[in-house]
C-alpha cells in the first residue's frame, strides 16, 4: 500500500507520518525532509527554499536527485513522468484507491498542454486495466 500525504508547509504531514509509521510500521519517503536538509546546508529557512525554487529549478534539481524514490515510483508505474529535453516537466500518479491525482507541471514548462497530455496518457492507463477513471478537483 501507498499513501500520499500533501500539505502546505506546517500543515501536519510529518507529524501523520510518524503517526502512521509508529502505529503500522510504514516507510516514510519524504521530501519535505530532504527539502529542509538543503535548505539549512545552504542556510535558508524552508520558506525561503521554496521561494527560490519558484524562480530557479536548480534547488528543484537538488530535491529530485537526493529523493531516487521518484525514479522509482516511475519505474513501478505509481507515477508516469513527462519529460522535455531529458528534463522533468511535470507528472501525474495515483492515489492509494486508485483515482487519478497528484498532477504537477513545473513553472518553466506551463502552458504547454502538458497536463491535459499527462491526464490523457493516465486515462488511456485505466482503460487499457479495465479501471474508471476518476479524480477528486481541490483548487489551491
Amino acid at each position: 500500500m501507498h499513501i500520499t500525504i500533501t500539505g502546505r508547509l506546517g500543515s501536519g504531514k510529518s507529524t501523520v507520518c510518524r503517526i502512521l509509521a509508529d502505529k503500522y510500521g510504514y516507510e516514510i519517503y519524504s521530501t519535505g525532509k530532504i527539502h529542509r536538509q538543503i535548505a539549512a546546508e545552504k542556510g535558508l529557512s524552508a520558506l525561503e527554499m521554496n521561494n527560490l525554487m519558484a524562480t530557479d529549478l536548480s534547488f528543484d534539481h537538488m530535491i529530485d536527485d537526493a529523493a531516487g524514490y521518484f525514479n522509482e515510483c516511475i519505474d513501478r508505474e505509481w507515477i508516469w513522468g513527462l519529460y522535455e529535453n531529458d528534463r522533468l516537466a511535470g507528472f501525474i500518479g495515483l492515489h492509494p484507491e486508485g483515482s487519478m491525482g497528484m498532477l504537477e507541471i513545473l513553472p518553466e514548462f506551463r502552458r504547454k498542454h502538458y497536463g491535459y497530455a499527462l491526464e490523457a496518457h493516465l486515462i488511456g492507463v485505466h482503460l487499457q486495466r479495465g479501471w474508471v477513471p476518476y479524480c477528486h478537483v481541490v483548487d489551491g
